[in-house]
């Protein structure tokens, strides 16, 4: 279980975790030691915009699927949306990388509570203005994560739902 309110760049967090990650694989040797976790949101008390919310949000705003006008994807339901934009648009990409190291593959497997907002009460709105995102446009900035853990080379299961 991972729950910060770190608003440190996704890759300072992830050399910091790189020795929680080896600690963990030292007390739990073996394929089963690790195999899921639980991130918790990605932008906690909506401290500003951390980078997996800024990927998140830039993704969806750039999606086919999503209904910009609505706040919600044009078919389904909000939470396997962003499950599986958040994958197909790698938001982890740094922490994927440090679980590559270790021979493991780090995929988004579940999101909850996805919080959807005008883009323009966002702290991040100038990046995002920046890349074509209007102001009125409601999309999705934050959610609970999950990740799936397996070794590398196995073939992961989509997102759930």
């Amino acid at each position: 279980m991972h729950r910060t309110s770190c608003t440190a760049p996704l890759r300072n967090q992830a050399i910091l975790m790189e020795g929680l990650l080896e600690r963990i694989l030292i007390d739990h040797p073996g394929p089963d030691a690790l195999h899921s976790i639980y991130w918790g949101r990605i932008a906690p008390d909506f401290v500003g915009c951390t980078d997996m919310s800024l990927r998140l949000t830039l993704a969806a705003g750039q999606s086919t699927s999503w209904d910009r006008r609505n706040g919600k994807p044009f078919k389904g339901h909000p939470n396997h949306f962003v499950a599986k934009i958040a994958e197909q648009q790698h938001i982890h990409s740094e922490m994927a990388d440090l679980f590559k190291r270790y021979g493991m593959q780090l995929k988004v497997s579940d999101v909850e509570k996805v919080l959807v907002v005008k883009v323009a009460a966002l702290p991040c709105y100038p990046v995002l203005k920046s890349c074509g995102v209007r102001a009125g446009d409601k999309l999705p900035f934050d959610c609970q994560l999950w990740f799936a853990v397996h070794p590398a080379g196995e073939v992961a299961a989509s997102p759930r739902r």
